[in-house]
Formats: C-alpha cells, sequence, structure tokens
C-alpha cells in the first residue's frame, strides 16, 4: 500500500518540475518576443520620419530591417511554448496579438510599401523638387514665361524657362519611355490598396494585450497604416497630376490641381 503514495508523489513531483520548466521557458521567451516588439516600434518610428522627410532609400532599408523583425517576432511566437500559451485564458490574447502585429509588418512592407516605394522613387516621383516644380509649371501655364511681355525676360527668367523644358522632358520621358514602368507602379499602387486594407483589418481585430509593449505597438501599427495610406494618397496624386499637367502644357489650359 506504501507503493501507490509513492508514485502519486513522484507523478506530482514530475508534472512540478514539467510547470516550471515551462514557466522558466515562457519568461525568457516572453523577454525575446518583448523585445522585438520593441525593437520594431523603434524602426517603424524612424521610418515614419524618413518617408515625412523623403529619406526613401533609407526608408526602404528601415523596412526591410522591420520585416525581419516581424520575422523573428512571428518564428518566436509560433514555437511550442507559444502554442500551448495560445490556448490558454488571458495569455492566449497576448499570443494572438503578436502574432497580428508580426503578420500586419511583414505584409505592410514586403508586399505593399518597399515594391510601391522603390518603383516611384526610381521614376523621380518622390523627388519633392520635383513635385514643386511641376506645380509651379502647371500654375504658370498660360502666362509670358519671360515675365515682360516682349521676349526680353531676365537670366532669372531664362533659367526658370530652361528648367522648365528640362521638366517637362523628364515628364514627357516617364510617361512614354518609362511607360511600362509607370504601369508597373501603378499595379504595384493596386495590390498595396488591397494589402493595406487587409492590414487595416487585422489591426482593428488584434485583442487586447496585457503587455505595454505590446498596447504601444498594436496602437502604432495603426498610426502607420494611416501615414501609408497619406504616402499611397500623394505618389497616384502626383502620377494624376503629371498625366492632367501635360495635358494642360500642351493645350494651353491651365490643369486643376490634383486632390
Amino acid at each position: 500500500m506504501r507503493g501507490k503514495p509513492n508514485i502519486a508523489l513522484r507523478i506530482l513531483a514530475v508534472a512540478g518540475i514539467v510547470v516550471v520548466a515551462y514557466a522558466i521557458i515562457l519568461c525568457i521567451s516572453a523577454s525575446h518576443l518583448l523585445g522585438t516588439v520593441e525593437s520594431l516600434s523603434a524602426k517603424a518610428t524612424t521610418c515614419q520620419q524618413q518617408m515625412d522627410e523623403g529619406n526613401i532609400t533609407e526608408a526602404v532599408t528601415s523596412l526591410r530591417n522591420m520585416a525581419k523583425d516581424c520575422e523573428s517576432l512571428k518564428s518566436e511566437a509560433d514555437m511550442p511554448q507559444w502554442q500551448i500559451a495560445s490556448v490558454l485564458p488571458v495569455i492566449g490574447d497576448d499570443v494572438r496579438c503578436a502574432r497580428g502585429l508580426a503578420t500586419i509588418g511583414d505584409s505592410l512592407s514586403n508586399d505593399a510599401l518597399i515594391p510601391v516605394l522603390k518603383e516611384a522613387d526610381d521614376l523621380g516621383i518622390l523627388d519633392q523638387e520635383n513635385i514643386d516644380a511641376l506645380n509651379g509649371l502647371i500654375g504658370s501655364v498660360g502666362q509670358d514665361v519671360t515675365g515682360t511681355g516682349n521676349g526680353t525676360g531676365s537670366s532669372s527668367d531664362a533659367q526658370k524657362l530652361n528648367d522648365s523644358l528640362t521638366l517637362i522632358g523628364t515628364l514627357v520621358t516617364m510617361f512614354t519611355e518609362k511607360s511600362a514602368d509607370v504601369d508597373e507602379l501603378m499595379a504595384s499602387l493596386t495590390k498595396a490598396r488591397t494589402v493595406l486594407d487587409e492590414c487595416r483589418h487585422i489591426a482593428d481585430t488584434l485583442p487586447e494585450s496585457h503587455f505595454e509593449q505590446l498596447k504601444k505597438a498594436a496602437s502604432q501599427v495603426k498610426t502607420f497604416l494611416d501615414d501609408a495610406d497619406d504616402t499611397l494618397d500623394g505618389i497616384e496624386a502626383f502620377i494624376a497630376e503629371v498625366n492632367s499637367g501635360i495635358s494642360s502644357l500642351f493645350s494651353g489650359v491651365s490643369a486643376a490641381p490634383a486632390a
């Protein structure tokens, strides 16, 4: 009769060791996971600033680094300890939140922003000088480009005329010789919009996390999605304005600014 209680105690002892070991593994993994989330948040902030400042090459690099963090986050959240935790009360929400953030970051970087930004930058669409020059050129359509009305403008007026002709040549080239690249960009924009909508749906359905790092990241990702939306709007507006501007330049009728 004494053997049975000893067996039961041994089973309980082994079970206790397993639980303690699992808790330790989970805590260590949680530290790695939350550290990756903090790194992802920092890179997202940097990327937002770079896009706002027009530093597209640096923004693309940041997006690639974000995608790497998302891959690490997903790999961590898919490990066995988190597979178990995902079905547990309370902490299961944290696991699902982390996985959702990883999915959003990876899709937004690799499937939406990186292709669009690279293609737009190659075409010069994200060059603020081109945007400002185009706006000024369209606004001056129908006016005397020499500024005097008698064809004897100043050297600065002549420079403006030269700059305008250079810009016209660039834009015409963009939509003739590089028309295939423009079509590719438009296809990437269409895909990016779909990806953005999918990411926004995931963001809106993320469960409430119990960790501050995940809470901050979940809030930040919604702002980042809005900024990405604005970036896509700006590229589409520039393309529309170029189309309208070229037509107006050759017709002599001033085009209405793109929304």
